[in-house]
């Protein structure tokens, strides 16, 4: 796991986010990592809670890089040190930030929602390792983690376009 100081880096950034009322989430993949936040706040009457495209958590980060004179990328190299292994049971859990390995039907869904313009081989290297090829299947696993009624429809796009038969 990771070393002490890799670890009190890490507590800070989880506080740091804490303190906004936001848990950071790090999905790990093979080769891919996924920033997450989750909003802690009221969204609606029947909603408390929502997901945000980690823009927070890349920012705490930054913020404590400078705070604490760190390398602008010590995130990454401290989640390579501290996970070099990736499977299911890889993870650690601070208050304000969750590290783990997701399931890859839940990863391909989160990289649908949040991810960037360039994750497009992540995306493609997720679907062959699920045994997905077409636009049908996709739309099936995605609806699994995400009721049909709430299905963007820049996802329902995304996946029609990179994935037509």
């Amino acid at each position: 796991m990771a070393t002490s100081r890799d670890e009190t880096y890490l507590r800070m950034l989880g506080d740091m986010l804490k303190q906004q009322n936001i848990t950071g989430e790090i999905l790990l993949a093979k080769r891919a990592i996924l920033l997450l936040d989750i909003h802690h706040q009221e969204v609606s009457k029947d909603i408390n809670v929502s997901f945000g495209p980690g823009e927070a958590l890349r920012e705490a980060a930054q913020l404590l890089a400078k705070q604490e004179d760190l390398s602008p990328h010590w995130l990454n190299e401290t989640i390579e040190r501290c996970f070099p292994k990736r499977t299911l049971s890889v993870g650690a859990t601070y208050p304000g930030l969750h590290i783990y390995v997701a399931p890859p039907g839940y990863l391909l869904t989160m990289f649908l929602l949040f991810g960037k313009q360039g994750d497009d081989e992540v995306i493609h290297e997720l679907t062959k390792t699920l045994g997905l090829s077409t636009a049908v299947e996709i739309f099936s696993l995605v609806k699994a983690y995400l009721p049909e009624q709430n299905l963007p429809s820049q996802i329902q796009e995304k996946i029609e376009q990179k994935f037509a038969a």
